[in-house]
């Protein structure tokens, strides 16, 4: 499979070594000069047409303009666009985006929800709570970012977050909770069902 990557940062560059590694081929575009190309415009059209999917690495208020810049070349590509999938002001666009590319198929990256430990944990929960209702649900994240911070990095002004955690651990609560009780906890302003926890030391 002949993937391209765009944006060879730190993400960008462990799916680029994981794919090569895996035995697939990479196409790199960043505007770092060791990247295979500067720009998505700049990938001739017959390598665009052996491209199988593409990954969407660049910082998250790139996402849009590189989702789009792939579409108007290939309108049918498969894309995985790294988490958040666009800043918050741009949703509506994103969507009417992929509405007009109804044969392009795009995902966000995910990893959490499709942990298979995470699997084996709400498994076990939902086991328990048959018997042992769930009355409080308490996921934390402790992380050193403090040197991925000083460099510019985890800091989201757009999502209020320090990082991306945030998400993951949406992810993980989803897989505890019934499909109905996730949807309250996003609907309620101030949930009570759960308690979540970051820190960076």
């Amino acid at each position: 499979m002949r993937v391209a990557i765009i944006g060879v940062g730190r993400i960008g560059g462990l799916h680029v070594g994981n794919l090569r590694a895996a035995g697939h081929r990479t196409v790199t575009v960043d505007r770092r000069s060791e990247a295979d190309f500067r720009d998505v415009r700049e990938v001739p059209d017959t390598l665009v047409a052996q491209i199988d999917a593409w990954v969407v690495s660049t910082p998250t208020r790139l996402h849009l303009h590189t989702l789009r810049q792939i579409l108007t070349r290939a309108s049918a590509a498969r894309v995985l666009l790294e988490k958040p999938a666009v800043i918050p002001s741009e949703l509506a666009a994103l969507a009417r985006t992929l509405a007009e590319y109804p044969d392009a198929r795009v995902v966000v990256n995910n990893v959490y929800a499709n942990s298979s430990a995470v699997h084996r944990l709400a498994g076990a929960v939902r086991r328990l709570s048959a018997t042992d209702p769930i009355r409080r649900i308490t996921i934390e994240f402790t992380k050193n970012r403090l040197s991925d911070v000083a460099a510019g990095r985890f800091v989201d002004t757009d999502y209020g977050e320090v990082g991306y955690e945030w998400f993951h651990m949406l992810a993980i609560l989803q897989k505890l909770l019934d499909p109905e009780d996730y949807s309250a906890y996003l609907a309620t302003p101030r949930p009570g069902i759960t308690s979540v926890y970051v820190s960076y030391w």
